[in-house]
This record gives structure tokens, C-alpha cells and sequence, in this order.
């Protein structure tokens, strides 16, 4: 570009000279001009930077870079993964000690049942873990996992020798949960922070993990050599400490997250449904109706998702708009009471609606 327009310089000057000698020829005039407006174009050209043109691709951006890392969460989750890891550890030292001492077992069939469990802990993953996951959620498979791992290690405990199956029992469901539970770490710590971090969060998890299986064997074995049945109690309440913190303090705050998210939702559509009807001109009586029905429709198209804080909500906001057009006094005030909280059905959902609109009444 530079050449060309050094180049379109000297043949602007050439043709100035020529029309000033030869004012009658304006070939070489004309030939200037396009060299001339060839040379700016070649200028303007070089002053784009790289790929920012119209046809730029700027798929490349990430823009995830830019989110903020739960830690709230993430602590959770490391914490538990070290409960987990101390649990996990300490039952696989004192199993194949528990099955030889109390049932007798030799090595081939302690052997033979490590085996079976390693199967149905690949079928749980490949099969049932992603079903599941379909209809909960990360926490959900996780905390539930946890829940069945610290159970199966009770009931291996509580076996003895006249009910060898419980600790058979114990073992299948241990790996159950431990197949619920593993899948579902990675997955979690990705959606939880920045793409460029996932890899150091990882592997600060894994970190808390290992941490907690190197603690494991030592903590637990020394129990189980004072307390066979304590020992696996000691493990399984680990277990169960990872249940809890999972489940009371991830899973239930982003439950009640999701459906404050949709309750605003709904009174949003229910605020623009109200202003209709005021809008339509309709008597007292019409509206009362019109809005109970809605409210009514509200509840019985999503009684199952509708919980106890979103209940309260969609109740107070709707029913205080339909209260006041009840009668006024006496049997009949009650009984239109009585009408539109029978409507809502039984359960929790009713014994809150029931609570507001009495004592809004």
C-alpha cells in the first residue's frame, strides 16, 4: 500500500506538471485521480487493524471470563469433599476387615464382591445417574448420594454373623450412592466459577479430598480397633456431614432461589391479569369471581412446584385483591370464605392460603 501510494504520489505530480505545460490533455489528468484515490484508498487501508473489519469473527470472545466465583459454594462443596474423603477411605480399610473377621470371608470372595460393587457402580453411572440428573439437579444427585454412601456404611456395621446379607445390603447400597455422588463434582465446580479457574478449583477439591483420604484410614481405624460398630458410625456420620452441608447449604438456598424466581413470575403475569379486569369495567361481583378462578387456576396448574414461601407470596399479592369484594358481614362473609380456601385442595398449600385469607378477613 505504501509503494502504491509513493507510487500514485509521483504520477500525481508528473500530471500536474503536464496539465500546467499542456493544459488540452486530460488523459494523463485522469490518470492521476485514480492513481491519486488508488493511493488513499491504500492508505486508509493500512491504518485497520487486524480483524476488525465488518467480517471479523468474534466468536472467540469469552465472555464467562467475566463471572464471579461462588465461594460461598465452592467452600461447601470442599468441605464436604473432605468429610467424604475421610468416610470413603475409613470403610475401605475396615470392610474387607469386617466381612474376614465376623463372616469369615477369604480373600476370593472379598475379592468377587469388590468386583460386583465396582459393576453396579458403573451401571448406576451410565444408566441411572443421568436419568436422574435429567429431572433434579447437580445438588440434588449429590446430597442424595451422600445420604444412601453414609447409610450403606451404617448397615454394614450393624450386620453380624446371623444376617450376613445386611452387610451385603450395606455394600450394594454404598456404591449406589458413591455412583450418584462422584459424577457430579466436576460438573458442579465448572458451573460455579470462571472457565480460565475451573482447573484450580478442581483441583483444590481434589486437594480437600485426598486430604481427607490420607486423615481417613488412621481416624477410623483407630476407632474400629476400640469399636468395630463405632468405627463404621464414625464413617458413615462423616458421610451424612457431607449430606447436610450439601443439602442445607447449596441445594435448599438455590431451590428457594429458583422459586422465588418463578413466583415473581407469576405475579408479574398476575399484576397485568388484575389490570385487565379493572380495565374490562367489570362489576364488584364479576371481578371477585373472575379473580378467584384465577387464583384458583394458579394453584391447580402448579400445585406440585408451588411451595411454602412461594404460596405466601402469590396469596397475598392475588387473595388481598379479591378479599375485599367478599361480603362484608356475618354467615355469608364466612361462608364465600370458606368457598374459595376449600378450592385450593388439602395439603400446605391450603393450610397457608387458609391462615392468609382468614386473617386478612
Amino acid at each position: 500500500a505504501a509503494e502504491a501510494g509513493a507510487g500514485g504520489g509521483e504520477a500525481a505530480g508528473a500530471a500536474d506538471a503536464a496539465a500546467d505545460d499542456k493544459p488540452a490533455e486530460g488523459d494523463g489528468a485522469g490518470a492521476s485521480d485514480e492513481a491519486g484515490a488508488g493511493a488513499d484508498a491504500g492508505a486508509g487501508e493500512t491504518e485497520k487493524p487486524e480483524g476488525t473489519g465488518e467480517g471479523a469473527d468474534h466468536s472467540l470472545v469469552q465472555e464467562d471470563d467475566n463471572v464471579a466465583i461462588e465461594w460461598h459454594s465452592m467452600i461447601l462443596w470442599t468441605m464436604s469433599s473432605f468429610c467424604v474423603g475421610i468416610g470413603f477411605s475409613g470403610v475401605q480399610l475396615i470392610g474387607p476387615l469386617k466381612m474376614a473377621s465376623t463372616f469369615g470371608w477369604q480373600s476370593l470372595q472379598i475379592g468377587m464382591q469388590m468386583m460386583s460393587n465396582a459393576t453396579l457402580l458403573t451401571i448406576v453411572q451410565l444408566a441411572i445417574y443421568p436419568r436422574l440428573l435429567k429431572r433434579t439437579s447437580l445438588e440434588f444427585c449429590a446430597s442424595w448420594g451422600l445420604l444412601l454412601f453414609g447409610g450403606g456404611m451404617f448397615l454394614i456395621g450393624q450386620a453380624d454373623a446371623s444376617v450376613e446379607w445386611l452387610a451385603i445390603v450395606g455394600y450394594l447400597t454404598v456404591f449406589v450412592g458413591y455412583g450418584f455422588y462422584v459424577p457430579t463434582g466436576a460438573p458442579f465446580i465448572s458451573s460455579k466459577v470462571p472457565r480460565a479457574m475451573t482447573g484450580r478449583m478442581m483441583g483444590l477439591n481434589q486437594f480437600a479430598n485426598s486430604g481427607g483420604m490420607i486423615l481417613g484410614p488412621m481416624i477410623v481405624a483407630v476407632v474400629y480397633q476400640e469399636d468395630a460398630v463405632l468405627g463404621f458410625v464414625t464413617a458413615s456420620s462423616l458421610c451424612w456431614l457431607g449430606c447436610l452441608i450439601i443439602f442445607f447449604g447449596i441445594l435448599v438456598p438455590t431451590i428457594k432461589a429458583r422459586q422465588a424466581a418463578e413466583a415473581a413470575e407469576l405475579i408479574k403475569h398476575a399484576e397485568s391479569r388484575v389490570e385487565r379486569f379493572k380495565i374490562a369495567e367489570t362489576t364488584e361481583e364479576e371481578f371477585a369471581e373472575e379473580m378467584k378462578d384465577y387464583v384458583m387456576s394458579l394453584f391447580k396448574d402448579r400445585h406440585w412446584d408451588l411451595h411454602y414461601h412461594m404460596a405466601r407470596v402469590v396469596a397475598k399479592e392475588l387473595l388481598d385483591d379479591a378479599i375485599p369484594f367478599l361480603p362484608e358481614h356475618g354467615d355469608e362473609r364466612k361462608e364465600a370464605i370458606n368457598q374459595l380456601v376449600a378450592r385450593f385442595g388439602h395439603g400446605p398449600v391450603f393450610t397457608l392460603v387458609n391462615g392468609h385469607v382468614n386473617a386478612s378477613a
